[in-house]
């Protein structure tokens, strides 16, 4: 998670969270949940729908329904993935930003860990967190 602005925002700061995405209907559903989830209230989820071919676009305009911090956006042709990448981020509008992929799964404080980082560290620029691989069902990949 990048701080574009560096300016201090107790409590209510918006983070952006784009989620770039090409046919991913698979698991694009249960990311987006994980993001909803988030401890960290303040957010908007970003979708770049890359003009997908599946199921993606239709999951996608279903929880973006649902939930007023979702804005989905679909391109009417296919950008590539850098292409779609720098269109999520341009779609964004908080001071705090991160990627996040359609086949994510985060934890529910990921968000606010990462605030408390940027927090305790001032100088600092960039916050992430420890990952796992997991495979399709789940498990933890060694």
């Amino acid at each position: 998670m990048t701080n574009r602005t560096m300016t201090p925002d107790p409590g209510g700061r918006l983070v952006s969270i784009g989620l770039p995405v090409y046919n991913g209907a698979d698991y694009v559903a249960e990311a987006i949940d994980c993001l909803r989830r988030q401890t960290h209230g303040n957010i908007e989820i970003i979708i770049s729908d890359n003009c997908s071919t599946d199921d993606t676009p239709a999951i996608c305009e279903q929880v973006a329904r649902r939930d007023p911090r979702i804005r989905y956006s679909r391109t009417d042709r296919n950008l590539g993935a850098a292409g779609n990448f720098n269109r999520v981020a341009r779609l964004a509008r908080g001071p705090f930003f991160a990627w996040a992929n359609h086949d994510d799964r985060w934890a529910d404080s990921y968000i606010e860990q990462c605030l408390e980082a940027l927090d305790d560290r001032r100088d600092a620029v960039l916050a992430y967190a420890r990952s796992e691989k997991i495979d399709e069902t789940g498990r933890t990949l060694l």
